[in-house]
């Protein structure tokens, strides 16, 4: 959230034009200034994130459901509004003291081998994600993309650790060195357990019971900063302006 309070004194000398109306030249100066530094926030916001982390898609810019929003003041409220819907940046800006728990079921999928999300630029596949993967130790299940019925996912399964929680691996074809053998889109090739071939184990997912995420406070600490930086300088040009068209 971005507050606008601030304590200042302001001297007038000589015939100034609209010091009878000065009150209300203070409150749309204000309300003036706390916009414009909310929108610089805003901009700063943004640029940190692009800064800090390698983002996806588009869900982060303005007037986007999850983006870097801003409500400006209103009418007898004097309070600015600097937000996102993005909850997955919560345990970042220090909720929960930074610890993540799932929100449904047990536990987080940790991704442990770099094939299973593939490019980091690019988002996470669906058919990569633990719960797709573990539908097939239900059984036959729908494949989630062309519906059908199958086991494309087939290979995969959960074990437990001796250290605690759950790992999910998938069994894989070697070549005659005892490398895992890869498809053309650098995935592991499918292994089965009888038939012709070495065959090995690639972890894919470590289940955990909750994840430390690694606190930023991009949103709190810009905002906080541009705030204090910016405020004051923005307020300033706003009340000459105001003074300047007093009617």
């Amino acid at each position: 959230m971005l507050y606008g309070v601030a304590v200042f004194e302001i001297t007038v000398t000589g015939d100034v034009k609209g010091v009878s109306k000065l009150d209300s030249r203070l409150l749309l100066a204000s309300a003036r200034a706390i916009d414009d530094t909310g929108k610089f926030a805003q901009t700063e916001v943004i640029r940190e994130l692009d800064e800090e982390f390698v983002l996806r898609g588009n869900w982060y810019r303005p007037k986007t459901r999850y983006g870097i929003n801003f409500i400006p003041t209103q009418k007898g409220n004097l309070t600015g509004l600097l937000y996102t819907r993005a909850d997955w940046l919560l345990e970042q800006e220090g909720y929960n003291r930074g610890v993540k728990e799932p929100e449904d079921g047990e536990h987080l999928a940790d991704p442990e081998d770099p094939v299973t999300r593939g490019a980091i630029t690019k988002k996470f596949p669906r058919t990569q994600k633990a719960s797709y993967l573990l539908l097939n130790a239900q059984g036959p299940f729908t494949n989630l993309a062309s519906g059908k019925r199958g086991g494309r996912a087939a290979g995969h399964f959960k074990v437990k650790s001796k250290y605690g929680g759950e790992l999910i691996y998938q069994r894989v074809r070697l070549n005659k060195a005892g490398e895992v053998r890869y498809n053309k889109q650098g995935r592991p090739i499918r292994g089965r357990v009888t038939g012709k071939g070495n065959t090995g184990l690639v972890l894919k997912h470590v289940l955990k019971k909750s994840v430390k995420v690694e606190k930023h406070f991009i949103l709190f600490r810009t905002t906080r900063s541009t705030y204090r930086t910016w405020y004051g300088e923005f307020l300033g040009r706003n009340l000459l302006l105001a003074l300047r068209t007093a009617k």
